[in-house]
């Protein structure tokens, strides 16, 4: 993944990204997934995806995101 983005092989970085994000999701690391996804995102958009190629990573960040402020309202 990070010669993938020294190298600016954006589609390919965001692709592992994302793939990162999944396995840190699941093993219910929620900054890291948000962290991968955001990345995927920026990554996506840099490299000047449509609006429908950025949407599958824009959806995952808002699913962190709002298990993210779930777990917060319930501290």
């Amino acid at each position: 993944m990070l010669e993938s983005e020294t190298h600016e092989w954006n589609l390919t970085a965001a692709f592992a990204r994302e793939t990162r994000g999944k396995v840190h999701f699941d093993q219910d690391d929620l900054d890291g997934a948000l962290a991968d996804f955001t990345a995927a995102v920026f990554l996506r958009d840099k490299s000047g995806a449509s609006p429908d190629e950025l949407e599958s990573a824009l959806i995952a960040v808002a699913v962190v995101e709002s298990f993210i402020g779930e777990r917060r309202a319930l501290r």
